[in-house]
């Protein structure tokens, strides 16, 4: 549930993001559909709030992605070039969880 723009949110099994709101009469409306960039394993895509707006996703790959849905972007972090000996090179985000 995205409090802010009191719509629910839910990632479909083939990986598109879809918003609904639902109006005072009982009235459902798609507010908006997105297909998730995932990499080779969608159906190991885990994700979380990270944030008012933010939803923050990984899927076994050495980049944990975060989606902005009040801004309609998405930025990218990655575990390559952290530190001077590349120790994460090769690493996979399996999880993410924010608190």
């Amino acid at each position: 549930y995205y409090r802010e723009k009191d719509v629910v949110v839910l990632v479909t099994k083939s990986v598109i993001l879809v918003q609904f709101s639902l109006s005072a009469d009982g009235k459902v409306t798609n507010e908006s559909k997105l297909k998730l960039s995932c990499g080779p394993t969608p159906e190991k895509l885990q994700g979380c709030w990270a944030g008012p707006g933010l939803l923050a996703t990984c899927s076994h790959e050495s980049i944990l992605r975060i989606w902005n849905l009040a801004d309609d972007e998405n930025y990218i972090l990655s575990l390559q070039g952290i530190d001077e000996r590349n120790s994460l090179s090769g690493d996979k985000v399996t999880s993410v969880d924010y608190n």
